[in-house]
């Protein structure tokens, strides 16, 4: 009784995919990879600016001390 009672279960789940076509799950895979691409993006050059700027200062801006001998 109680394994098929968790063979029903499972058969509706997997049956709620039946109900589009494939592509649909395709569609939103590569929709949601997208969002995931964009939101990453914008948080480097947005949220995180500041940090990478400090970070690109401290490699390309440097201190020399020259001596100078009169």
């Amino acid at each position: 009784m109680n394994r098929r009672k968790k063979q029903n279960f499972l058969e509706s789940c997997i049956s709620v995919f039946d109900t589009y076509p494939r592509e649909y799950y395709v569609a939103l895979f590569f929709g949601v990879f997208f969002c995931y691409i964009v939101w990453t993006i914008f948080s480097y050059t947005v949220l995180q600016h500041e940090y990478y700027k400090d970070l690109a200062d401290d490699q390309q801006i440097g201190e020399v001390t020259v001596p100078v001998t009169r």
